[in-house]
């Protein structure tokens, strides 16, 4: 309001507001970027950059907002109040994992009982995605509302964003479920289409052919054993809950999204589905990848976006370099967004089932992941001899199925030459 006084909760409006400029500043320069017609390595680079910002600027304004509609709910405008603490823990997206884990009713229940043993346990269970939507919201929740990650909130001139590690996992969309299995049409071949059709004649027909199938949602799980002691220590044991057993969870679904066998209860992975298969011959790796991802195109129907492969397979490609010895990337003073070749996202990871093997494809469009519930969090003594030993068991839980409508969208690559 013109002419009045500035409140304290004016605050959370001024960054909003801030926000939003910010937002609308950098599409302007982002479309500025785009309309050129001959885009240089370096500016396409800064346009992915800029893109990457106003996804976050975008989702960071879009939390705000329902923080603000909660807290004019409640009557509170001021954000250091106990309402509006309030409101943002249910919002659920300022916290990670472990901290909402001690924050939350049942913990603190149990602590203020001295963790008796004869409440032999409890569990959190965090929001699934579709807890998550309001009306208020239609856009698509960022990944770090889900994974507990979240980028700090900067003023001014917007920033390059760090590089976290990204996992096979930040490539598949994430969907929910209520249901113990999931059921979808398995692409094979499609017949007709849209066509240029004259006034009053009829449309043509677009057929999809295939079969419906069904992925159970199956259960990745994992504990670890902390003493009462530790388990009363909050601010350890958020840190614990995220740096230890949330990563090890990670890892274990990105093991299960990549190899796993399909024998219940596993899930049937990427290696275990009739995927494309590009041959190696007397390629280098680099072009073999470059033709993996066509592959990808050409059978199964959808661009690929990104090669998953090990750090000893990737590291060769990195650090090539040419007859004077130049690096043919950036080297290890370039500006880093993550890697790529050939415009895909390079993701390495760990998993063995990798070394000799590259998977290219079209994660984004040909492959979902579908979530039972959120991250479940279990406690209890009630486990071999942790009575005596003043021992509790922290389980970590979480279902899920994956889902691969178009397989050929996929692409595996043998590092060796035959």
């Amino acid at each position: 309001m013109i002419g009045a006084e500035k409140k304290e909760g004016d605050i959370e409006m001024d960054s909003l507001e801030m926000r939003r400029k910010q937002l609308d500043e950098a599409l302007k320069e982002a479309r500025d970027i785009a309309r050129r017609k001959d885009l240089s390595d370096e500016e396409r680079v800064d346009l992915l950059s800029r893109v990457d910002q106003i996804e976050t600027l975008r989702n960071k304004v879009s939390e705000d907002e329902i923080i603000q509609k909660a807290l004019v709910d409640t009557g509170s405008t001021d954000p250091t109040s106990p309402d509006h603490e309030v409101v943002l823990q249910s919002q659920g997206r300022n916290l990670s994992v472990g901290a909402a884990f001690v924050r939350s009713e049942q913990y603190a229940e149990w602590r203020a009982k001295g963790f008796d043993s004869r409440l032999t346990s409890f569990e959190y269970r965090t929001k699934s995605e579709d807890e998550y939507r309001t009306k208020s919201e239609p856009t698509e929740i960022a990944a770090s509302a889900l994974t507990g990650y979240f980028t700090p909130q900067r003023v001014g001139t917007i920033e390059p964003l760090p590089s976290p590690r990204i996992s096979t996992l930040a490539l598949i969309p994430e969907i929910p479920t209520g249901a113990n299995a999931v059921s979808y049409f398995l692409e094979s071949t499609e017949t007709g289409g849209p066509e240029p059709v004259a006034e009053g004649q009829e449309k043509p027909n677009f057929t999809l052919t295939g079969a419906l199938v069904t992925e159970e949602v199956e259960a990745v799980a994992g504990m670890a054993a902390v003493t009462r002691q530790t388990l009363d220590d909050a601010p350890f044991m958020a840190g614990f809950v995220d740096t230890r057993l949330r990563r090890a969870l990670e890892v274990e679904k990105e093991y299960q999204v990549l190899a796993g066998d399909g024998t219940s209860p596993n899930l049937s992975g990427f290696l275990d589905r009739s995927t494309s298969h590009q041959v190696h011959g007397a390629d280098t790796l680099i072009d073999a990848i470059y033709k993996a991802a066509d592959k990808c195109y050409e059978d199964g129907g959808y661009p690929a976006d990104a090669v998953v492969l090990t750090p000893a397979n990737w590291q060769p490609i990195a650090l090539g370099k040419d007859d004077v010895n130049r690096y043919y990337g950036d080297g290890p003073f370039g500006k880093v967004l993550g890697d790529t070749i050939w415009g895909l996202r390079v993701v390495k990871t760990r998993q063995a089932a990798l070394a000799t093997t590259l998977l290219v494809g079209a994660y984004a469009e040909a492959s979902f992941v579908a979530v039972r519930d959120g991250v479940t969090i279990r406690t209890s003594d009630s486990h071999s001899d942790y009575f005596k030993k003043n021992k509790i068991a922290v389980l970590i839980e979480q279902r899920m199925a994956l889902g691969v409508p178009a397989p050929l969208a996929f692409c595996t690559l043998s590092t060796g030459s035959s």
